[in-house]
């Protein structure tokens, strides 16, 4: 099984239970066949990196692959392969940075921030000079 990921995920803040929300669409190739479109939603948690001053997603996990051209009997299979490459595609790759030459609010959190956490609708952030 190959999968290719074509355009960045979509990230959303309305899930309930503290994680973000992740959605998008990838293409799946079974053995010898076409490439399929399957959409794809998931959730993960968010990391706030001191050194980088950079929002990573943390432990993303892909709850549902749906495609119509997709067999059931593949769906399993197909959600740990689209997990994985979800979960290597945000390791490094941060949602967000604190821009340096960014305006005098930035530029605070830049020095500020210490911790986030996620609420539906909006991302929480502790701050402190220590």
């Amino acid at each position: 099984m190959n999968v290719s990921l074509k355009e960045a995920p979509t990230i959303s803040l309305q899930a309930t239970d503290g994680r973000a929300g992740i959605a998008g669409s990838m293409d799946i190739q079974l053995l010898g066949s076409v490439p399929i479109r399957v959409d794809i939603t998931g959730r993960a948690g968010i990391r706030y990196d001191d050194r980088s001053k950079a929002f990573f997603l943390e432990n993303p996990v892909v709850d549902s692959v749906k495609s119509v051209a997709l067999r059931q009997d593949a769906e399993a299979t197909a959600r740990q392969a689209v997990t994985q490459l979800v979960i290597a595609y945000f390791r490094s790759k941060p949602v967000y940075v604190l821009r340096d030459n960014a305006g005098s609010e930035e530029a605070s959190m830049r020095w500020l921030l210490k911790s986030v956490r996620i609420e539906p609708g909006r991302v929480v952030a502790v701050l402190s000079p220590l």
